[in-house]
């Protein structure tokens, strides 16, 4: 324990699920996901000083529906596969219903400018 009473991650732990909402942003929000743009290539991870630059751009997608639907659970899929569906080099499919993209552009780790929110309707 820390001196705050927290409990201190050790290095045989996990890291935590980078989808998972641990905390209550709203009650409807089901998921998030970020990727990093460097210039050339999005990706899914970046961490301070350990992945280069601050990123050119961040897009942020959240969404109200869940990402794992019945369907996708009795076809076997796993968060790896949809994430792939949805964001991978060949993503196949749309974003599923009830979610919401913007990409934030950052130019020396400061916010210069926003897109648009893109939503998904089904």
């Amino acid at each position: 324990d820390t001196s705050d009473g927290s409990t201190a991650a050790t290095a045989d732990e996990a890291p935590p699920d980078p989808l998972l909402v641990t905390e209550t942003i709203s009650p409807e929000v089901q998921w998030i996901h970020l990727r990093y743009y460097d210039g050339s290539t999005w990706s899914d991870t970046y961490e301070k000083g350990a992945s280069g630059p601050t990123p050119l751009a961040v897009e942020i997608t959240i969404g109200f529906s869940p990402l794992l639907t019945p369907k996708h659970l009795d076809e076997g899929k796993t968060i790896e596969d949809r994430l792939k569906e949805l964001f991978g080099d060949d993503a196949t499919e749309a974003l599923p219903s009830r979610s919401y993209q913007t990409v934030v552009y950052l130019a020396s780790g400061e916010l210069v400018s926003r897109g648009g929110v893109k939503q998904q309707k089904n």
